[in-house]
């Protein structure tokens, strides 16, 4: 069974929606979720012994034969919200050009510049500041480019693109990036009061960006589903596997997916 990562009841008003990321039974202040202790609610984590499940019978989700506990244990989040990013705009607009501006560490952008390729869009151009993870989404099939020195005014335009920067100057580069009426997703964030965007050229251009948690339930038939019909596959993103006696240390080393088995 796969657990997605966030808690949900599957009957409040939200989970009835199919919008089970904001369900209003297990609330918490960053909502309820496994592994972020008090500040999701205080439902453990996947490193623990046993894991409790509320709502077990709604919450979780038969894995599919074949693929090994390494790629299950990347779908619940990080390949899900590089799925989100991607995968309903590409829907909406089939073949649309995709671009992904990325700097902040982790898999996720690397996830939505696979699903991106395996949705057979227009193009995918990919820019990072990391020269490994240019690397890695050129061979899943990207553009991809790295980016040097200060975030430029705009990249190339696409009608569909992904912040992954988590800089302010970045995410108004990848906000001006996208095409008039297009859709931004932002997968990395500051914790800053206020992140300033070039609201303006939103707002005449007609760009609709959307911020958020990546719903795991919501988007994870949809990722077996890829997984399933396409080549797209998970473990062809950097990962590394450790067995259980090394976690601690494994833990604290650079890794662009870490996978601790047991």
């Amino acid at each position: 069974m796969i657990v997605p990562y966030q808690v949900s009841c599957g009957h409040c008003g939200p989970c009835t929606a199919g919008t089970f990321a904001a369900c209003a039974t297990y609330r918490a202040p960053i909502g309820g979720s496994f592994g972020f202790g008090p500040m999701g609610g205080g439902h453990g984590g996947a490193m623990a012994d046993l894991l409790a499940v509320p709502a077990a019978d709604h919450l979780l989700v038969t894995a599919p034969p074949g693929l090994s506990p390494s790629a299950l244990a990347t779908l619940s989040d990080n390949v899900v919200d590089g799925y989100r990013s991607v995968g309903p705009p590409l829907a909406a607009q089939p073949g649309a050009d995709v671009l992904i501006v990325a700097d902040a560490p982790g898999s996720v952008a690397l996830y939505a510049a696979a699903v991106a390729v395996a949705l057979n869009p227009g193009h995918v151009r990919f820019v990072d500041t990391d020269p490994d993870r240019v690397q890695a989404a050129a061979a899943l099939g990207a553009d991809a480019a790295r980016h040097h020195g200060t975030w430029p005014r705009r990249f190339g335009e696409a009608p569909i693109t992904v912040d992954a920067t988590g800089h302010p100057d970045g995410l108004a580069a990848v906000v001006r990036s996208t095409a008039r009426y297009g859709h931004c997703t932002i997968l990395a964030f500051g914790f800053d009061p206020v992140t300033p965007v070039p609201l303006t050229e939103m707002y005449t251009r007609g760009i609709t960006v959307h911020i958020s948690r990546a719903d795991s339930l919501r988007y994870l038939p949809r990722v077996l589903k890829l997984i399933a019909t396409t080549a797209f596959d998970p473990l062809a993103i950097p990962t590394t596997i450790r067995p259980w006696d090394q976690a601690a240390d494994a833990w604290l080393k650079p890794a662009v997916k870490l996978i601790i088995e047991r």
